[in-house]
């Protein structure tokens, strides 16, 4: 039952992000942000997070995108999640 209200959360959570990403109007991804990236499996889990990290709240704050939820998931298991928060996204 907790991974059932886990995973509902969580596509709340992307549904809610996905609202405000389209709520931005004229935002629309890079063309190479829509391309099919490679799964990062055989990467540790603190790579991968690092990377997300930084690439994140660039481009939040490029794009303007005041908030966003994520995580990571491997074999079934949440590995990682965090908020992020564009306080410049705010003031612009």
């Amino acid at each position: 039952m907790m991974k059932s209200n886990l995973f509902s959360l969580l596509v709340l959570l992307f549904l809610l992000v996905g609202i405000v990403m389209n709520s931005q109007g004229d935002m629309t991804l890079s063309k190479a942000s829509q391309e099919a990236l490679p799964l990062r499996l055989s990467e540790p889990v603190e790579a991968v997070v690092a990377d997300l990290e930084a690439f994140i709240t660039d481009y939040m704050r490029e794009q303007n995108i005041p908030g966003v939820g994520i995580a990571l998931i491997r074999d079934g298991e949440v590995v990682w999640t965090e908020g992020f928060w564009c306080h410049q996204c705010f003031y612009a």
